[in-house]
């Protein structure tokens, strides 16, 4: 787990399905749908903070939870973030890594994801490669994010790790009971979690944030529409 911020930090989340120190965001819909949390945005603006507009992201849960509190509107306060790549992949996967945040960074005017090559940091974010099944989460990947000590809303810290009993590729190819999943489509969709986003899959099955075993290799309009709800 990344820390940040000289404390111990909370764990955002909105997978409810397992103990409060082990839930990830984001693995949950690679395979089933054991929890669906809906939010209909006109209940979520009613307890969004003051500052927080949602604009036209209607299609997004701009929420999770924060400890064991659930949260509408968490986000980095200072609109941008370094990040790492510790898998230690080369060639093709590398290249997958890093394209996944450039294209989170290309969304305009929004927040910016710079990557940091340096080995030592300090940066906020990475992504890495663990065992995931002996945490219980038999996903390809999951996402853990953290807020500033004291601040439930702003987010200074996020983890995403890939599961390393699957087996990647770069070609777009998923199947679930061999293990098999594309590193892009995977990487894209939890970086989306560092910035927040949640699973719009009820009104958009198609964008990235919908997590489903298909190739999703761009942003739709609906992960871009929820980058800019979020920094607008």
């Amino acid at each position: 787990m990344c820390t940040s911020g000289g404390g111990t930090n909370e764990r955002l989340s909105a997978e409810g399905e397992l103990p409060d120190h082990h839930r990830p965001r984001g693995g949950s819909r690679w395979l089933t749908t054991k929890l669906t949390i809906t939010l209909a945005i006109a209940v979520a603006a009613a307890i969004l903070p003051a500052s927080f507009s949602p604009q036209s992201a209607s299609a997004y849960e701009l929420c999770g939870w924060v400890g064991q509190s659930w949260v509408c509107g968490a986000r980095w306060n200072s609109h941008s973030a370094s990040w790492h790549d510790n898998t230690g992949w080369t060639g093709s996967k590398q290249t997958a890594v890093s394209s996944a945040g450039a294209k989170w960074n290309a969304v305009p005017d929004t927040f910016s994801l710079t990557y940091d090559s340096s080995p030592y940091g300090p940066y906020q974010a990475t992504v890495g490669l663990a065992n995931l099944d002996v945490l219980g989460i038999p996903y390809p990947g999951a996402t853990w994010t953290y807020t500033a000590p004291g601040d439930r809303y702003n987010i200074n810290g996020a983890q995403s790790l890939l599961n390393s009993t699957w087996t990647w590729n770069t070609t777009g190819y998923f199947n679930v009971s061999t293990k098999s999943a594309d590193v892009l489509t995977v990487i894209l969709h939890e970086m989306g979690h560092w910035m927040f986003l949640n699973h719009p899959c009820a009104t958009q099955p198609g964008a990235v944030m919908c997590s489903q075993p298909v190739a999703k290799w761009n942003l739709t309009n609906d992960d871009i529409q929820g980058m800019q709800a979020l920094y607008y």
